[in-house]
């Protein structure tokens, strides 16, 4: 007698989506450098006698490189994933190289001009690394989860300013902002991450079999509620203040990389059904041997033939049912969506939710900007806060906020696609009741 679990490959689990998730993390960690840059850039304005309008302008040429992405997704269709990696690193070892030397003496001359360009390459390599993750995570998972996870990886983003706060701390004590160790850790952290990442991240083939649960995305926003809650707690808690360091960055970094247990998981449980099915095998082999003839056999192959037959009837016409309700309901989603879509420059011009966007995205932006850039500022105004404190706190703050907005979007589409499949259990009852 055959079986249908001759092949265990079916019960491989989706680990490489769970890996490439991993990397896609740890890269958003560390990519945005330009987050830490409130924490040294008092020293930037004594070395080079440049007002707080000017350093205005820094941060500014950074959000104008990041407006070239445009570029990164045209390269996207022609480059591998590798290269794209390779230029954001590059741009934005050129950027703090730079800076680092002149620190150091080793470069004599840098104009107020270069200065500019160097954080206008800084900016634009940050937009390389989020093409590349935002590439990997709709290679690798389902088209209605790339919303939800490259939302959720680019909450990790905001993490970056306590990440490397911690960094400079545990290389030269609590309350350090050497600005030449920001640089070269700006350099060689994203670096080391990119490496990492090409190592666990794999672009599977188009169309691929992608299964994952949501159950799974409810323990990552665990993780990520957690990492939130500890940095948050890291930043204000006094008796944090007073364990080492390294410890502590050890704890963020253990945090951050903790979504490793979903493959591993994935592992064990291939590794017991694989058992399991081996075992089942076995059994059905002996059983074949010594319980049945093969007359016995084929009576029995014969009256499954025949129940197999009514059920698939059956439940051919409840997929149908269900089918119908469901397309349905995909073709008044996208009929809404192109009426959406087909909006005109002058219907958009007079669209009231259009400027309301546009006016929080401006305003919101510009307040975070104006907020980072005077961190040293307000420092000094408090005699007990200094920048990498401040930073620290509004970079765990900010990531609870992300993290907030990316949670509530994804359960409130779980909630729609729940009500949806209930409406259509209740009209195939109905359906029944009335056949």
């Amino acid at each position: 007698m055959k079986t249908n679990m001759e092949n265990p490959s079916g019960l491989r689990p989706p680990l490489i989506p769970w890996l490439s998730l991993v990397g896609i993390i740890l890269l958003q960690s560390s990519s945005n450098t330009i987050s830490n840059f409130p924490a040294y850039s008092a020293q930037l304005i004594q070395l080079l006698s440049i007002s707080s309008l000017q350093l205005n302008s820094l941060i500014v040429a950074s959000e104008l490189g990041k407006l070239l992405d445009c570029f990164c997704i045209i390269a996207l269709e022609h480059l591998p994933l590798w290269a794209m990696l390779a230029i954001g690193m590059v741009l934005g070892s050129m950027a703090y190289v730079v800076q680092f030397l002149f620190l150091l003496n080793k470069i004599t001359y840098l104009s107020y001009g270069h200065l500019l360009l160097l954080h206008f390459l800084a900016g634009n390599s940050i937009c390389w690394f989020n093409t590349v993750c935002s590439h990997a995570a709709e290679s690798n998972f389902l088209i209605d989860h790339h919303q939800t996870v490259i939302a959720l990886t680019s909450t990790y983003s905001g993490l970056s300013g306590k990440l490397y706060t911690l960094l400079v701390e545990a290389v030269h004590g609590p309350g350090a902002r050497n600005a030449s160790t920001y640089l070269i850790l700006n350099c060689v952290i994203p670096i080391g991450v990119g490496l990492v990442f090409l190592l666990i991240v794999r672009v599977p083939p188009k169309n691929p079999i992608k299964s994952v649960e949501n159950g799974s995305f409810s323990f990552i926003f665990m993780i990520a509620a957690v990492i939130g809650g500890y940095a948050v707690f890291d930043s204000v808690s006094s008796a944090a203040q007073q364990v080492s360091p390294r410890l502590r960055l050890a704890i963020l970094v253990v945090l951050i990389i903790l979504p490793i247990v979903m493959p591993i998981g994935k592992v064990l449980e291939r590794f017991k059904l694989e058992k399991w099915h081996n075992k089942i095998i076995c059994q059905t082999s002996s059983s074949d041997h010594h319980e049945a003839d093969e007359q016995d056999i084929e009576n029995m192959d014969e009256v499954t033939i025949i129940i197999d037959t009514g059920h698939e009837n059956k439940n051919s016409d409840e997929r149908d049912e269900k089918r119908d309700c469901v397309e349905k309901e995909e073709q008044n989603g996208k009929r809404e969506e192109v009426q959406a879509n087909d909006l005109g420059l002058k219907e958009l011009l007079l669209n009231v939710g259009f400027w309301l966007y546009f006016l929080v995205n401006a305003c919101g932006s510009t307040l975070i900007m104006a907020y980072f850039n005077n961190l040293g500022r307000i420092s000094k105004s408090r005699a007990q806060a200094d920048a990498p404190f401040l930073l620290a706190i509004s970079s765990s703050f900010g990531f609870f906020g992300r993290l907030f907005t990316v949670i509530f979007d994804w359960f409130t589409r779980y909630i729609y696609k729940l009500q949806l499949i209930i409406y259509i259990y209740e009209h195939f009852i109905n359906i029944l009741k009335t056949g």
